[in-house]
């Protein structure tokens, strides 16, 4: 712990995000149970995108190769030149033998090499590691059958369909003439043919020439020469992918595998089946509410015809008008939820095109396109105009036609597609911009500080961004094995967006390349992206890359860490959070700016560095997978700590990890050992049996622990503890085994790491440098819970979901750093580990775990920030736990209550006092003198004569109840509490829970009684009853900060009411905030200040205050709920700075701050929409450089005078060093 001074002769015990309390009485008085949920409460439900899927289904897609012409010359296919679905089952010889070439030589990978390059995009590619699976069924496990080598259906998909199968003719492919004139096989360039590139990157004339000269091919045989997997292979991908539409369809129905609820699905085809007033949406799931439409969609894909032409301007129309929908409560509307009962007005909407040529017949309906008018304002009202050199990528193109793709696009991007949601304000702009890409290096300027992305011209209108905030469309293209005039890559890329090159000219009726890049245009105006696949295996992979683009969108809801006190160039912070589509986590670091704190582009996430692939958040690619089996895991077995792996963990573990997840299921699953190679990253069965849930990452979701960064040793301590302690014995250059200076010595070099829990079970220590995970830990109080098996199975599961604590402390005789962690609702439990040397960590530095189930701790109920480290005077370095919470309800992933509920210790509320060393209950302090006590919130300590040792522990609860407890005595027995204040009564509502206290009070001088005074404000976030202002009496408040002086041990004040303290008045004039500056005399007992503004509804405190020692000033940081409506999650709150001695205004706060517009010289605060308003936890402050004034990193509006005292900047609570 931290020792800081507030007076000569007093301390304050400082945690790592926390401060110390401890409780103590004796008879029990009646607790009760209170709303707990597993998401956060401003989380209440996600917004599942819309996806439209366009199939084409014209007579085209029955052809067998791929483009409509031979690649790089432009020519026909010969003999094969007009093939239709009748012939496609064979490939004749007047086609060339680069029919029978899926790639030109299969031996060669280098992409960049043209003989690695497409043939005959249809045909088989005997690439190395190019696997033909069988399509999906319904379920997204099941495959259709292998197709067998001599008996190989013409077309595989209708003979295996599960509604209406139509037997299909069958080939023995190890015989005949049927490709190229010959069994199974394919062609290939010989080896002696070169191949060379001209400038613009494509196979020049001459090689051309010897491309497509017959001679220059070789024969290679399946049938004679080939293995049986060979032979499987090439069998699969005659029977399901040697057709266009046969492709299409396959690798519709694999990745469309892995959706559920988290996406809504409808379809169409070109020519038949279109979108009519029937046509409804539903989330991808079968249920009968939406007349099982997963088992639809497959019905309808597989049996969709080949026949027609190719009008896509007009299936894009109805995709386009189908999201301009307004029918009601029916889920014919696109915006209607029928969960939640009301239109989401932030619902995104995308469109998947996937065709195999160029548009014909059905034409545009829309008269608008991108050049005219030449300016025009936005829905969001920004200005789109075709003399700004940033969007010439939109409008830059030759000609005048009106009708093209692209200008369809751009209307259903421009538009706002439901006008009426901007007619009122709770509606208005809802759908959320994703702009990952800010960069300004092709026009500038750079983005400034604190400068809106989107009023950055370039990076509005950047292609890879989507700013547009309205109702919209965006639109993805896929085309098969076709290519336009002009190359798609990065130069080509750029010019355009530089204006150096326009798009080419679009003429109706024609049938050329020019139509292709059009379909990319298209793609470009509606921010979305073309695909052009030339084999099925590029499908499947483009439709991937599609469904990963429309799930990026994160979520976050811990405070920002940062890894120095003082804001340099080289402060950086780590940022943790989740994603909501399938609550994967996030762990970022970032460099801080200088000047406002704020987090810039993250240079890497920890979880794509445990996930490996591709990154979403950073934008790398191609990152190595971490290996499961190399990965440092641990959990406790009840007597020690052991490596997480199947043979290490005991029988007991085994057993519990062998049952089914869902409770209603009593026989074992016996997929114990399948559940830890899972939980350790091995991600085989996520795609096949027993498969277990699919994960996007990893790393599980990070919702409330807050990233902990420790470095060197700083818990602050001197050598000076008490003569005859053991630290003091320690201490002596004689005898000692070691002083803490030291220690602080030996371990200045510490490995930098960054502790946080994560909902995948585990508690992660990061290497802080590269993201890399050093070792995990699984706590053993989960393995009882069951959710360990339900992470398998289900994807919000809370597990290990609280901040740690880590404080250097002296356990067995030496000075060691210790990290305590609690689990919140994930567990009845607190663990302890020893990461003195994280580099070295192992099963021998597991301490120990207390749970429930623990000899005295059968009263111990969910801990939320639970735990705290304290020197007692006993002569112990203790753990001090709160009971925690129990919940009204809290049912599991399947609908089963939580028994704790009903828990006859749920009337207990103690303070339980745990031996560091061994994990031994020392005391448990029961609550007394109050009608109602329950939910103790953090502990917080307090030494009240300066010798490094915890006197006084102060704790509230949810019934608004403040206890002090005396331990100064080094006789346990002999500890004590007081009812100290409360809420309730005395000139407040009488009615107990309507103030409740759940952060951790704050000891802060007091001038006029040279005593502590404990600050503290009262309100709750802990379940869906807390997102309003209604349901629940502490909802209705007005909630408040109060400043409650201290007495000493069982002094007559207590209880100490509100009627007997001063209160200061708090205004708001826009969003400033001043309050008054009455004087406390010492005969008041304190100060409060009550959150009444009438415009900030429900106001409350759940953040940890953060104190200022070095002027003795608290930053109060409230949270105000927006409500219960998903399209308005973002966080509102203030921060404030007051007199910690008055509650008033502070000798030099906000007021006439020229960064704060209108602020006046009573001014303490401001009200703020960010995220960076953590909903648990504490905010993060950094003291800028050279400046006296903090920053908090995430709300520019908040810059804080203050002593430049960087010792005393509360480093802990900012988890800084």
């Amino acid at each position: 712990m931290n020792a800081t001074s507030l007076f000569d002769s007093a301390r304050v015990t400082l945690q790592a995000g926390a401060l110390c309390l401890l409780a103590g009485l004796a008879a029990p008085a009646g607790a009760e149970t209170v709303d707990l949920h597993p998401t956060p409460p401003d989380l209440t439900s996600t917004v599942a995108p819309n996806l439209m899927l366009t199939l084409d289904d014209s007579g085209s897609m029955g052809r067998n190769f791929m483009g409509d012409q031979r690649p790089y010359s432009g020519a026909g296919w010969g003999a094969t030149d007009q093939q239709n679905t009748t012939s496609d089952a064979s490939y004749p010889s007047g086609g060339g033998p680069y029919l029978c070439a899926g790639i030109i030589d299969p031996r060669v990978t280098d992409p960049d090499n043209p003989r690695s390059w497409a043939m005959n995009g249809a045909y088989y590619n005997a690439t190395a590691g190019v696997v033909y699976d069988p399509p999906l069924l319904v379920d997204g496990v099941t495959k259709m059958p292998n197709a067998p080598f001599a008996a190989a259906w013409d077309n595989g998909i209708v003979h295996n369909r599960p509604s209406s199968p139509s037997a299909s003719t069958t080939r023995n492919l190890g015989s005949g003439s049927r490709f190229c004139g010959n069994s199974a096989g394919y062609y290939r360039l010989k080896d002696t043919v070169a191949l060379t590139l001209d400038a613009d990157g494509r196979i020049d004339t001459a090689s051309r020439t010897r491309l497509f000269t017959s001679g220059n091919w070789e024969w290679v045989s399946i049938a004679t020469d080939g293995t049986a997997a060979q032979k499987q292979n090439f069998a699969n991908w005659y029977s399901y992918y040697h057709t266009r539409h046969l492709a299409s369809k396959t690798a519709v129905s694999r990745a469309f595998a892995p959706f559920d609820e988290n996406i809504r699905v409808a379809w169409q085809n070109i020519n038949s089946n279109q979108i009519n007033n029937n046509t409804a949406i539903y989330k991808f799931r079968n249920e009968t509410a939406n007349t099982n439409v997963r088992t639809r969609f497959y019905n309808w894909l597989f049996s969709s015809p080949v026949s027609g032409g190719t009008p896509n301007q007009a299936a894009t129309v109805r995709a386009g008008e189908f999201f301009r929908r307004d029918t009601g409560s029916r889920d014919t509307n696109p915006y209607w939820d029928r969960d939640l009962n009301r239109e989401l007005s932030c619902r995104q909407n995308f469109h998947i095109n996937m065709s195999d040529g160029y548009w014909n017949g059905g034409t545009s309906t829309t008269d608008t396109n991108d050049r005219s008018p030449a300016t025009r304002d936005l829905p969001d009202g920004r200005t789109y105009s075709t003399s700004d050199t940033e969007s010439s990528i939109f409008w830059h193109e030759n000609g005048a036609d009106a009708r093209s793709m692209a200008d369809i696009a751009f209307h259903y991007w421009a538009t706002d597609l439901r006008p009426d949601f901007a007619d009122d304000e709770r509606t208005r702009l809802k759908v959320p911009p994703y702009i990952p890409d800010r960069s300004t290096d092709l026009f500038g300027p750079a983005l400034a500080n604190g400068e809106d992305p989107r009023d950055n011209k370039e990076i509005y209108w950047n292609p890879a961004n989507d700013p547009a905030s309205w109702p919209h469309l965006v639109q993805y293209m896929i085309g098969f094995g076709i290519s336009g005039t002009i190359p798609k890559n990065e130069n080509t890329y750029e010019r355009l967006r530089r204006g150096q090159l326009t798009w080419p000219e679009t003429v109706a009726g024609t049938d050329d390349a020019r139509k292709v890049d059009d379909i990319w245009h298209a793609a470009v105006n509606s921010r979305g992206e073309f695909f052009a696949a030339s084999n099925p295996n590029e499908l499947v992979s483009a439709l991937s890359a599609i469904i990963s683009n429309i799930i990026a969108r994160r979520g976050s809801s811990t405070a920002l860490s940062a890894t120095m006190a003082i804001l340099t160039s080289g402060t950086q912070g780590f940022s943790a959070g989740y994603d909501t589509t399938d609550w994967s986590g996030v762990l970022t670091k970032s460099n801080l700016d200088p000047t406002t704190g704020e987090a810039m582009a993250p240079l890497w996430d920890a979880g794509c560095v445990l996930t490996g692939g591709n990154c979403v958040t950073t934008g790398q690619s191609g990152l190595p997978v971490t290996d499961p089996a190399r990965r440092k895991i641990f959990t406790w077995n009840g007597s020690g700590g052991i490596p997480f792996l199947w043979g290490s963990l005991s029988s007991a573990q085994q057993t519990a990890l062998n049952k089914h997840p869902n409770p209603s299921v009593t026989a074992p699953d016996d997929l114990g050992s399948r559940r830890v190679d899972y939980l350790r990253g091995v991600r085989t069965a996520e795609t096949e049996a027993p498969l277990f849930r699919r994960r996007g990452s990893v790393l599980g979701a990070i919702v409330n622990s807050q990233p902990v960064y420790v470095s060197g040793p700083t818990g602050g301590w001197e050598d000076s503890f008490p003569p005859g302690s053991p630290e003091a014995e320690a201490a002596d250059p004689a005898t000692g085994a070691g002083s803490y200076a030291e220690f602080i010595w030996n371990y200045r070099d510490r490995a930098p790491t960054v502790y946080v829990g994560a909902n995948d079970g585990m508690l992660h220590a990061f290497n802080a440098v590269n993201g890399s995970e050093r070792f995990a830990y699984v706590p053993n109080t989960l393995f009882g819970t069951g959710k360990l098996n339900q992470t398998t199975d289900k994807a919000n599961v809370v597990s290990v979901d609280d901040m740690p604590v880590v404080q250097d402390v002296f356990i067995n005789n030496q000075w060691r750093s210790v990290l305590v962690g609690s689990l919140r609702l994930g567990g009845r439990g607190i663990y302890a580990l020893d990461v003195t040397d994280p580099d070295s960590f192992g099963a021998g530095n597991v301490l120990w775990e207390f749970s429930d189930h623990s000899d005295g701790g059968e009263a111990l109920g969910y801990t939320y920030g639970s735990a705290n480290i304290a020197r007692l005077n006993n002569g112990k370095w203790v753990v001090l736990v709160s009971s925690g919470y129990y919940p009204s309800s809290n049912p599991d992933p399947y609908g089963f209550p939580d028994p704790a509920r009903l828990d006859e210790n749920a009337d207990r509320t103690s303070l339980l006092i745990l031996d560091l060393e061994t994990g031994a209950l020392i005391r448990e302090i029961q609550t007394t003198g109050a009608d109602t006590t329950f939910g103790l919130s953090t502990p917080a300590g307090y030494d009240s004569n300066g010798d490094q040792v915890d006197d006084v522990v102060v704790a509230g609860d949810l019934a608004g109840n403040l206890w002090r407890f005396d331990v100064s005595s080094a006789d346990p027995s002999a500890w004590s509490a007081d009812l100290m204040f409360k809420t309730y009564g005395g000139g407040n509502p009488g009615d107990a829970g309507r103030q409740p206290i759940s952060v951790m009070p704050v000891a802060m001088r007091d001038f006029a009684t040279f005593k502590p005074v404990w600050i503290f404000g009262t309100g709750k976030y802990l379940g869906k009853d807390d997102r309003s202002n209604e349901g629940t009496p502490s909802n209705e408040g007005p909630q408040a900060f109060y400043g409650i002086r201290d007495y000493g041990p069982g002094a007559a004040e207590y209880p100490i009411t509100a009627d007997q303290l001063v209160e200061q008045e708090l205004t708001q004039d826009g969003n400033n905030r001043s309050i008054t500056s009455n004087s406390v005399p010492a005969s008041n007992r304190g100060w409060k200040i009550p959150l009444d503004i009438d415009t900030e509804v429900s106001e409350r405190s759940v953040i940890g205050i953060t104190p200022l020692y070095a002027s003795n000033r608290a930053v109060l940081t409230t949270l105000i709920p927006k409500g219960d409506d998903p399209c308005d999650p973002g966080r509102r709150g203030s921060v404030m700075v007051v007199d910690a001695a008055t509650g008033g205004v502070p000798g030099n706060g906000f007021g006439g701050m020229p960064y704060l517009a209108g602020a006046q010289s009573d001014t303490v605060g401001v009200v703020v929409n960010s995220t960076a308003i953590p909903i648990s936890g504490y905010p993060s402050l950094v003291s800028r450089l050279g400046a006296s004034s903090l920053v908090m990193p995430g709300i520019p509006e908040v810059q804080i005078p203050d002593a430049p005292n960087y010792r005393g900047a509360w480093r802990e609570l900012l988890d800084l060093l």
